[in-house]
């Protein structure tokens, strides 16, 4: 079952009201959480952005779930591992910068700032048979997952399934794009880790999602929506129908059906709200999307057709400061410095844009090729 609420503020009011109406379809807060659990509240801190640009998952919902994870009986602990390098001085301008600072204060939650992260074996991966995970991740009991609605280069969207490879540690996670530079192995790998990390309540914040060029050089959009799951991938089932995104298009989406773990539609699982008050038809996707030829060609041919006519990242002399933050986060070291500025080695990019992601000057341009 996933329960879609509308909430169309930040204010705390408005957000405990669809807070608890999530829960109480879910049946309650208790449901999840026993007395003594430690918990793992796991938002979207993907970078150190302002809470308007809608990068992060709102504080105020992070307040309002860690408040009911107390009620309960059980010990928040916020974390998560932003991309780019993962270290304590980092951690704490990025919950200051994402609002966690006042969300832990306003609701008695715990933020981590243990950066440790171990290699744990997971046989069970179709793809990946271990992750190098957060040590909050380890010590907890429950993970709760509260995500955020995005458009996003690689996977098209991100929401729950996507959010949870913030439980892979820092530069790391450079490092699993470069192991799985196949779009279709990353995004089996992004399944494995859903899996693995088996969260017992997943929420998505719609509120205001991003659209465009996402996850963080996106436009903000105005949603108005909750939703809540016991299923990441309910949830994101009930996001995509939301923004007009098909089954198809999302492969995590796609390759967990597949695997049986979720359904093609949503519309039998769906509770709360009615969903068509919340549809939009003029949502902007990233210009990363695979082009397809309705099954005219062979997928071997369909590939190598993506290969050459998806586009590179370009870098905006107007914008970049030569920081070279693009380069630290590259899998593929196909970046260095000239003039001051990146400069790219087609033949080592493998456009999985996580320069684009996490640039802080947002100075990373996706053009698709006029072909």
């Amino acid at each position: 079952m996933v329960c879609v609420k509308a909430c169309n503020s930040y204010q705390s009011e408005e957000v405990s009201k669809a807070v608890d109406g999530i829960l109480d379809a879910l049946g309650g807060m208790e449901s999840f959480v026993n007395p003594g659990d430690k918990v793992l509240i796991k938002p979207n801190l993907l970078a150190a952005k302002a809470i308007s640009a809608a990068t992060t998952t709102h504080p105020v919902l992070v307040a309002e779930v860690a408040k009911r994870v107390i009620k309960a009986g059980g010990q928040p602990v916020i974390a998560d591992s932003p991309g780019g390098p993962f270290q304590s001085a980092l951690l704490k301008n990025l919950y200051h910068v994402c609002g966690m600072d006042k969300a832990a204060e306003e609701s008695g939650a715990t933020l981590n700032f243990d950066t440790t992260v171990t290699e744990v074996s997971y046989p069970h991966g179709q793809t990946a048979k271990g992750f190098a995970v957060i040590k909050p991740f380890l010590d907890c009991d429950k993970v709760i997952n509260l995500a955020k609605l995005k458009s996003h280069g690689m996977t098209y969207y991100t929401g729950g399934v996507k959010n949870l490879f913030g439980l892979i540690g820092g530069l790391t996670k450079a490092e699993y794009h470069l192991r799985f530079k196949e779009k279709e192995a990353f995004c089996n790998m992004l399944v494995d880790l859903c899996e693995f990390a088996a969260p017992v309540l997943t929420i998505i914040d719609g509120v205001v999602g991003m659209e465009g060029d996402g996850p963080s050089n996106g436009t903000p959009r105005a949603i108005g929506v909750m939703i809540g799951s016991k299923s990441p991938y309910l949830c994101d089932l009930a996001a995509m129908k939301i923004i007009g995104a098909k089954l198809g298009d999302v492969l995590p989406l796609a390759l967990a059906a597949k695997r049986g773990l979720c359904p093609e539609q949503v519309e039998e699982h769906l509770c709360g709200d009615a969903l068509e008050q919340f549809m939009i038809t003029d949502f902007e996707f990233p210009k990363t999307k695979s082009i397809t030829f309705d099954d005219h060609l062979p997928s071997w041919l369909m590939k190598l057709a993506n290969k050459v006519l998806l586009p590179f990242p370009r870098y905006d002399h107007t914008k970049c400061v030569g920081c070279m933050h693009c380069k630290t986060v590259c899998p593929a070291d196909a970046l260095t410095k000239k003039g001051g500025y990146p400069s790219l080695n087609k033949r080592k990019c493998i456009r999985c844009y996580c320069c684009q992601e996490l640039c802080p000057k947002d100075a990373v341009i996706l053009k698709k090729r006029i072909l």
